[in-house]
């Protein structure tokens, strides 16, 4: 969960597209006092004795103007380059309404001449008045060159140049505002953080032509139409530009940041070879290059890139990301630490800047103001640090730190004039001009991957079974969640978990539920549900019958064998007290959470049971979210006067829980000693995997709106003192593309793209993207968000629950996402509930949107989605679908995709590790095509997966080569596998089908 960040209701693109000249033409821009500036000067000045041109300045002070602008005229046929005859011409001119003549009479003022910073002055202001942005900043650029100390034409030039969407450009006009001192608040935070975009007024009823657009006018356009991923209005508005105004760099840099992980390699081939030299001097322009090179894996290329893109702005926070990852990618790490740093303590400045900016009174919370100024000073941009405490001394902010802090700083802009003290930067610390230049024959991206097995024409589709299934079960939150949530507690809804508690062979389902708040011990009302598998389709609640009794206001949950005695135990993430459940083998469990010590009353949200030091003792992990003495009870009121759900920015997040098996039933609390003990978490997504291939377990966490976390094992491969090291930031997997921290909620893992690799996508907060993070090996990745096709598609959706699987068993894992807000504030336009997304992958790691008329009635309908789980209760091969709402019952959507291709299900036990065997790796040879999946755990939000590996085939019927790589280290291989039917695999044993117990009726397989 996030608050929204810049984001205004853009048009559809094809409204854009056809009415982006009527938006273009007309642009209010007020500048006070310019033309008042020019009486100002005639008032001053005496006439140089010839009587004609007194006579016109007295007719302009008289308002006569066309008289004044007769006598002017009568001056320039004798002196064609009289300065202040040209002024009254051009005064008189604007006044008479012909704004084109007074721009031409000001044109013509020598630059040499006195009155020229006015003549220039006052034809800009016309040209902004009337849309020609570029023109104005044409005079407002000479006019600063011939008076660098005219503050009035620098604050118009960043005007013009922030508005036409260059930022860049405009940083340095901006600057000059702050080192005179003369910045105001909204400069100071443009400046700050080059995020936030300005916006061109716009007047429907102009003309429609569109020779007469500005190139400027027509850049801020596009440059809002890619903010809004509205690419086919930004794509050709910006080829136009670049065709018309070459030198126009921003163009060239937003036409290659649209084009960087789509475009074929013959497009950019087309974009580098169109960029003019100035280009060079453009951050951007280096962070795209550094980009594709990254993505054709050219890593000392992509260095190189990035390395110049800080050499030009060591400000740029996602060059220093980018570079970062690079530096780690070539084994780099200890130079590439200072680039992470500094690109996480300018989030953190950039969140602090947001806050300001969007506050009633910007200058009411001192403590905002001095965290703006301590970090802008932290990363050696001791000027904006100095305004900053400036404003909170204007403030009348505690004196006790703002004044010293503003002379402090003072004695330290003496000797640091430009922005950014360089000794302050990583970039002055490292050379790579060593490294190579990008080259224009650079390998296409998307080349070397395979196509999609099948090439399946099946239509995807899932029926709602529900209630012919028997499930009878809805999520309580506590409150109205149809209407609206109000307090925290309510909008995070329930967990699924799948297992097959009673060794069947059948996968059973257990709910968690919540209750009214506060939670009572001994309550009955609201109760987790244990639903048991007939075998036959349906299901029957036995919640009783197992001794199940979990009265707490409960959300995630795991199933895993805990004490390796063959029956699959639970284990339930509350807001309070977790619990543990032992499976006794009888059909029953027993509450065993007094084994697991020093618990305390955390709010737990997703949750996992693992080995991960290696000692054959499995192990817990609990995800935990935010922390506050109100936490539970307060509620935040908005501008509107709205009172609800709280941002949470509000809290602090709560740590994660890490417990160690010992061996004995018993767990101990070793999360600090293991280096789980790390700050700032705001968890609510888990995944468990082997991402490295040491056999060792790592941990990848979803955060709410901070950094996710990767937890590297570290274990020495020869020990057992079990440690984990936080490489977020250094394995690509922390923030997304941009260098931004997201809201992550929900956890899909798979190898997507077929290069033998695990992926990550992460679903994210309404408006921002979800993130498909592809593996690149040894624990690295990369955001291929857009390159997949999943950005645009997302960010009118709150996604919640995830998996891939391969719905029509093509070889191709597809994606699936429960999508619903948080809230729902009376007269918010963001849709409350949302329709659920399937996305299918096209064998190359893209995918594309299925209609929802097709997939099914589920789908095309609005709902408050939350966990999402995988299950094939009926063991057709086919994956089918649990998910569940926060104000409906849950669904189990059968998956009924016609003329599947093939598939092989295999469930496997270990015997030299913990029997669930996660991390288990198994590959699969069919003719030329390989297959990999590993056994993971944590399944994302709040889910727990039924634990077995599903492999469409397509038209496959054997298995040439099925290789296990097991925890233990040990491997099998087996040759000649038939397909279709589900194969236990227990180590160093022989495959063979699984028997599954069935009504009297039918038989077994």
């Amino acid at each position: 969960m996030n608050d929204d960040r810049f984001h205004a209701a853009s048009p559809t693109a094809a409204r854009a597209a056809t009415n982006w000249r009527k938006r273009t033409l007309v642009i209010v821009v007020l500048v006070a006092g310019l033309a008042a500036g020019s009486y100002a000067f005639f008032a001053r000045q005496q006439p140089p004795g010839e009587e004609t041109l007194k006579r016109a300045t007295q007719a302009l002070l008289d308002e006569d103007y066309n008289a004044a602008e007769r006598h002017a005229n009568l001056v320039l046929d004798i002196h064609p380059q009289s300065g202040r005859a040209l002024m009254i011409a051009g005064e008189a001119a604007a006044k008479l309404r012909r704004y084109g003549d007074a721009v031409n009479y000001y044109g013509l003022i020598p630059e040499q001449d006195p009155a020229a910073p006015l003549g220039l002055a006052a034809a800009a202001d016309i040209l902004l008045k009337s849309g020609q942005l570029a023109d104005a900043a044409a005079r407002l650029r000479r006019l600063v060159l011939i008076d660098p100390a005219d503050q009035r034409a620098a604050r118009q030039m960043a005007f013009v140049l922030d508005i036409s969407g260059q930022r860049w450009a405009a940083e340095r006009y901006l600057f000059q505002l702050v080192r005179t001192g003369n910045a105001n608040l909204d400069e100071l935070l443009l400046l700050g953080d080059r995020r936030t975009l300005l916006t061109l007024p716009h007047n429907e009823e102009v003309d429609n032509s569109r020779s007469s657009v500005d190139p400027f006018v027509v850049l801020a356009i596009a440059k809002q139409a890619v903010r809004r991923q509205e690419w086919d209005v930004a794509e050709p508005l910006l080829q136009e530009l670049i065709v018309n105004s070459p030198k126009l760099v921003e163009a060239h840099a937003q036409l290659g940041i649209l084009r960087q992980e789509s475009s074929p390699l013959p497009a950019w081939q087309a974009w580098q070879a169109a960029l003019p030299s100035e280009a060079d001097r453009h951050p951007d322009i280096w962070v795209v290059r550094g980009n594709l090179a990254a993505q054709t894996g050219n890593m000392q290329t992509a260095a190189r890139c990035y390395y110049e893109s800080l050499r030009l702005d060591p400000n740029h926070r996602q060059a220093n990301y980018l570079l970062g990852q690079t530096l780690t990618a070539l084994d780099r790490s200890s130079e590439a630490a200072p680039f992470f740093a500094r690109s996480e303590v300018m989030q953190q400045l950039e969140q602090v800047l947001f806050e300001i900016y969007h506050a009633a009174d910007r200058t009411a919370d001192p403590d905002l103001l001095r965290r703006a100024a301590e970090l802008s000073t932290s990363v050696g941009r001791y000027w904006e640090g100095y305004e900053w405490a400036n404003h909170a001394v204007a403030a009348g902010a505690d004196l006790s730190w703002a004044t010293p802090f503003v002379e402090q700083t003072k004695v330290a802009l003496n000797t640091i004039p430009p922005r950014t003290h360089r000794p302050a930067t990583p970039v002055s610390d490292i050379n790579l001009s060593d490294y190579p230049l990008p080259q224009s024959d650079a390998t296409n991206p998307s080349e070397g991957r395979r196509p999609s097995l099948a090439n399946s024409t099946a239509t995807i589709t899932f029926a709602d079974v529900t209630k012919t299934a028997g499930i009878n079960f809805t999520y309580f939150n506590g409150g109205n969640a149809t209407q609206e949530t109000k307090k925290m507690y309510e909008f995070t809804g329930g967990g699924i978990a799948v297992l097959d508690y009673d060794s069947d062979g059948w996968p059973d389902i257990y709910f968690t539920q919540g209750c009214t708040w506060p939670p009572v011990a001994g309550q009955t009302e609201y109760l987790d549900r244990l639903y048991r598998n007939r075998g036959d389709g349906t299901f029957e609640d036995v919640t009783t019958a197992a001794g199940i009794v979990e009265d707490r206001f409960s959300q995630g949950v795991t199933a895993g064998d805990y004490n390796n005695d063959g029956h699959t135990d639970l284990f339930v993430a509350n807001i309070g007290r977790n619990h543990l459940y032992k499976n006794n083998g009888d059909g029953t469990f027993s509450d065993v959470d007094d084994s697991i010590a020093t618990q305390d009353e955390a709010w737990s949200t997703s949750c996992a049971i693992a080995d991960f030091n290696g000692d054959g003792h499995p192990d817990i992990y609990a995800v935990n979210y935010l922390t506050a003495a109100d936490i539970y009870d307060v509620e935040c009121e908005f501008p509107s006067g709205y009172r609800g759900l709280c941002p949470p920015q509000r809290f602090e997040g709560q740590q994660d829980r890490l417990f160690l098996g010992t061996g004995d039933g018993q767990f101990r609390d070793a999360t600090d000693e293991t280096g789980i003990g790390v700050p700032h978490g705001k968890g609510l997504g888990l995944l468990v995997a082997d991402f490295t291939g040491n056999q060792r377990l790592d941990i990848f966490v979803a955060n709410d709106g901070v950094a996710n976390f990767f937890f590297r094992n570290t274990t020495p491969t020869d020990s057992q003192k079990l440690h984990f090291t936080e490489q977020g930031l250094a394995s690509g997997t922390a923030l997304n593309f941009e260098g931004v921290a997201e809201a992550g909620m929900g956890i899909a893992c798979g190898d997507v793209n077929g290069d033998g690799q695990l992926d990550l996508f992460v679903t994210n907060y309404y408006q921002e993207s979800n993130t498909l993070y592809l593996g690149r090996g040894a624990g690295f990745f990369e955001d291929a968000t857009r390159r997949a096709g999943l950005h645009i598609v997302s960010l009118p959706f709150l996604g919640f629950g995830t998996q891939f699987l391969d719905a029509d068993l093509d070889g191709d894992l597809d994606l699936v996402i429960a999508n619903g807000h948080v809230d729902n504030p009376p007269g918010d336009p963001k849709p409350y509930h949302m329709r659920p997304q399937l996305f299918r992958n096209d064998g190359t790691g893209r995918f594309q949107e299925s209609a929802a008329e097709s997939l099914g009635p589920y789908f095309e309908a609005s709902h408050l989605g939350r966990a999402l789980a995988k299950i094939d209760f009926d063991g057709d091969g086919l994956e089918d679908i649990l998910v569940s709402h926060l104000d409906a019952p849950v669904v189990l959507l059968k998956n009924t995709t016609p003329r599947p291709g093939n598939s092989l299900t295999l469930r496997l036990r270990a015997t030299g590790s913990p029997i669930d065997a996660l991390g288990t790796t198994v590959m699969l040879t069919a003719g030329k095509q390989t297959w990999q999946r590993q056994l993971t755990a944590g399944d994302g939000y709040q889910a727990s997966n039924e634990r077995q590996l599903v492999f469409g085939l397509g038209r496959h019927s054997t298995i040439d080569r099925l290789q296990i790589h097991w925890p233990s280290g040990h491997e099998q291989v087996f040759t000649d596998v038939a397909v279709g039917h589900t194969l236990e695999i227990t180590e160093g044993e022989t495959p063979h089908p699984i028997v599954r117990k069935r009504p009297a009726t039918e038989t077994a397989e």
